[in-house]
Order: C-alpha cells, then structure tokens, then sequence
C-alpha cells in the first residue's frame, strides 16, 4: 500500500520545486520593469520624440480612442501629432485601400495594445507599456532557460543576457511590433513544450489556454508577417497533443504506469479546446474582415510595402543581417554568435525533435525577411525583425550553459557578453546612436574613434565594394572560430536518444 505520508510529502515538494523557480521569475520581471522604468525618462529626453514608425502608431492609437476609427485624414489635417512630434509628420505610409479616408499601411494590433496607456498619459504612457512588456518578456527567458537547463544560475545567466543588450533592450523603449511578438512567441513555446512530456491541453489551465489563443489569433493583427510564426507555433501544439496522446495509449496498453499529466477527456477537454479556438477563430475572422474591407482582398496587402528582393539580395540580406555595421546582430551583440554553439551542441545530443520545431518557427519567417527588400529594416536599431525569434535562443544556450565546460568557456562567454553590454549602454548614454540611414557608415563606430577611421574595417550592404567581400569572408571566418574555440571548452557528450 502507498503511503500517504509519503505521497503527501513527494507533493509537497514537487510544488515547492515548481514555485521557486516562479518566485525568482518574479523577482526577474521587477527588477527588469525598475531598471527600465528608472532609465526611460532620460531616454525620452535624449531622443526628443518619437521618430521611425512609432508616431504613426501613436497617431492611429490616438485616432482609435478620439475618432473611434483608424481613418487618419482629419488627425494629419488637425495636427493631433503635434504634442509628441513638434514638426510636420507627413503620411509616408499611407495604404493603397478601396475605400476612402487615410489609412496607415501599420496594422492596428499595436495601437489597440498601448490605446489606454496613450490615453493616459500620452507617448510616455506608451513607452512605459513597452517597459513592462520587456520586463515580462525578461520573465519569460528566464523560464524558458530555468526548463531548459535545471539550472537556476544559467536562467539568470541568460535573463542578464538577452534583456539587457540589444536589440531586446533596445525594443523595451520602442514603439514597435518587435517586442510584443517576441513576448507572445516565446510565452506560447514555453507553454507547449513543457520538457516534452505532459499534454499542453492538460498541463495549462483555462487562463493559460486562453492566454495562448489570444497570442496565435492577436500576432498577425501585429504584423501578416508574424502569420507563419503563428501557424508553425498552431502546428507545434497540436503536434505535442497529439504525440502525448498517442504514448499515453501506448502505454495503457502495455500496462506501463500512468505518466503524471495525461492527456485530458470529455467535458475538461472540451472547455480547454474552446477557449484556446474561440479567440483564434474570431482574430481569424476580423482579420479576413479588415483586408477584405480596405482592399478587397482576403489576403495581406503586400502593394504597402517594399516588395520582394532578388535572389542576388537575398544572399546580401543574409550576411548584412548578421555582418553589416549598421544594422548586423552580431556587430551589435556579438555574444549571440554562441547561439550557433548550443544549435551544434543540440544537434551533438541528438535533440532532433526540439531543434526540428524550433527550424520550423524560425525558417519559414526568416524566409519572409530574407527575401524583403527593406531586410534592415529602415529608420530602426539593429534586428528590428530578428526581435521576435531572439528569445527562443535562449534554448540552444541554455543546453550549451548546463553543458560540462572547461575554465576557458566562461572567459569567452563574458568578454563576448562584456562588448555587447558595452553597446548596449552606448546606446542608452545617447540614442541616436542606435538609429542609421542607409549609408554603409555606422554612428556607434563613428562615436567610439570620434572619426570614419574604423568604418573600413567592418562590412557595409550599402556599398558595392570588394572590400566588403573579403570582409564577409573575413567576418564568417571569425565566428567559425569563436565557434570552435567554445566547442572545446565543452566536454563530450553522452548521447541522448
């Protein structure tokens, strides 16, 4: 006979080994939402007002709570911009609609988020939303790094990481889709994948399936390009319902004992099932509505933007999202080249599931920025449309922290953390810095030498040069060999099946 005690005891801690990780999530979301909160005053008098697309977001949330509509002709005509943005704001992106009026090319998911806020207290309310979005997304890393590796020093590890360099960092004072996305993205992978053991349905009550609902059906009213994020994040779960099913059916029929979450049966299920369908289908539904309405099209407006690059492009794209000065993920924050040593590490351990999932969110978005001609971006710190893959990083790194390591590993990890936490901090001392025309001239590299004496020296997509091959090259060369440096600080592993 089982004892009670004894059951009650093992509850008992396996609650408390659930809650602390959640205490010190806790924690991770406070100080974060501080320490942003504490700069973002400074920050908004620094850049003066808000420049790129984030006035025109304002103006539609502005619109949305005065007018009742998203129709921006009387709010340019009156000027209503004029309290945050003291110059004349021209309607540069204006939509090729059917109907009359002027509609922003932005869909209207951002402004609908930040809308109160705006309300209350104008584009500083909007900037402090921002601020608790990246300290709920710092929350979120840490979680995600805490399943990944059991380890609470590389949770924190991580959380330092990514919350505090750029380009998360930078986003957390933005008025962008980038964050809410990334927010949205990494809250629904944790969810489903919970160590790859309990059945989601089972494992997230009602408020969490709801929760994720409402992030697949709401992350295309972001942007239509977050639609394959949200179908690949719809295809994962159902993948990992399904999978949980079917080994639960296998072992009852092997007589095998019961895993602790199975899978959910009769009304349960069909309560979970509701609220996670119900938001997506009518996000869905409005949001096949609203492209039919303006351009009588039931699919995204593409005419709005830049269009489609070259192949010849793409290939440019490719190496100017990570090498470019201006606008390079690596320049910017070179300690996310060991993502590339944990994506190996995953694949040396056989993790053929997990990195399985994580290409199919991840290759099917890449594609779409790759392959648009405006790859950078534009007016806009570094990786604007890397924003929202950047915190499942923290899965390839947190297996690669919990590895085995030699003393060196740790050296490498905290210089290449050091330089990107240094950006970071110019960027906040003056953030300006942060923004470039495309020009091929990098401002943080012209206000680090006070001249254009190091611009030579890193790779432009801006200018046709041969020089900028050979630093390509050159560029490639130095991240396979911090790569390799790293793996060798990294003991053998045993092979996971």
């Amino acid at each position: 006979m089982p004892n009670p005690i004894s059951q009650a005891r093992d509850r008992l801690r396996a609650h408390s080994a659930g809650l602390f990780p959640r205490l010190i999530a806790t924690l991770v979301f406070l100080v974060s939402l501080l320490i942003f909160a504490s700069i973002t005053p400074g920050f908004m008098t620094k850049v003066m007002w808000p420049t790129g697309d984030e006035p025109y977001y304002l103006l539609i949330a502005h619109s949305i709570i005065h007018d009742h509509d998203i129709d921006l002709q009387n709010n340019f005509d009156r000027q209503d911009y004029f309290h945050y943005y003291p110059g004349e704001l021209y309607p540069r992106h204006e939509a090729k609609t059917i109907v009359p009026g002027l509609y922003s090319k932005h869909a209207p998911g951002v402004s609908l988020l930040i809308a109160p806020a705006y309300a209350l207290a104008d584009w500083k309310g909007a900037v402090y939303v921002y601020n608790v979005i990246g300290a709920l997304l710092a929350a979120n890393i840490y979680l995600l790094a805490y399943e990944v590796s059991h380890k609470h020093w590389v949770a924190l590890l991580l959380w330092l990481t990514f919350s505090f360099t750029n380009p998360l960092m930078s986003y957390s004072f933005l008025i962008f889709p980038a964050l809410v996305s990334a927010l949205m993205t990494v809250y629904v992978y944790r969810r489903i994948r919970l160590d790859g053991v309990a059945s989601p349905l089972a494992a997230n009550g009602p408020w969490r399936m709801l929760a994720i609902g409402l992030c697949l059906g709401f992350m295309p009213w972001l942007h239509a390009r977050f639609l394959p994020v949200s179908f690949s994040l719809f295809a994962y779960f159902i993948w990992r319902e399904v999978t949980v099913r079917r080994r639960a059916r296998r072992e009852a029929a092997q007589g095998e004992e019961a895993a602790p979450t199975q899978p959910l049966q009769g009304r349960a299920l069909n309560i979970r099932l509701a609220v996670l369908l119900v938001p997506i289908i009518i996000c869905a539904v409005l949001f096949e509505a609203y492209f039919k309405i303006l351009y009588g099209t039931f699919l995204p407006n593409y005419n709005d933007h830049a269009g489609m690059g070259t192949p010849g492009e793409w290939v440019v794209a490719f190496f100017g999202s990570f090498f470019d000065q201006q606008w390079g993920f690596f320049i910017n924050a070179p300690i996310f080249i060991l993502a590339i040593v944990g994506i190996i590490w995953m694949l040396r351990q056989r993790r053929w599931q997990e990195i399985t999932w994580l290409a199919i969110i991840a290759i099917p978005y890449a594609a779409v920025i790759l392959t648009y001609k405006q790859w950078w971006g534009e007016w806009c710190p570094a990786a604007r449309y890397w924003v929202s893959l950047v915190p499942l990083l923290a899965v390839p790194m947190g297996y690669m922290l919990a590895a085995p390591i030699k003393r060196g590993f740790l050296a490498i990890y905290l210089a290449l953390a050091a330089i990107s936490w240094a950006i970071m901090g110019i960027f906040m001392y003056d953030p300006h810095l942060m923004y470039n025309h495309p020009t091929g001239s990098s401002h943080l590299l012209q206000w680090i030498a006070g001249s254009d004496v190091l611009q030579p020296f890193f790779p432009t997509y801006f200018r046709s040069e041969w020089a900028n091959v050979w630093l390509t090259v050159l560029y490639t060369e130095l991240v396979i060999i911090i790569v390799w440096l790293v793996l060798k600080q990294i003991k053998s592993p045993s092979a996971r099946p």
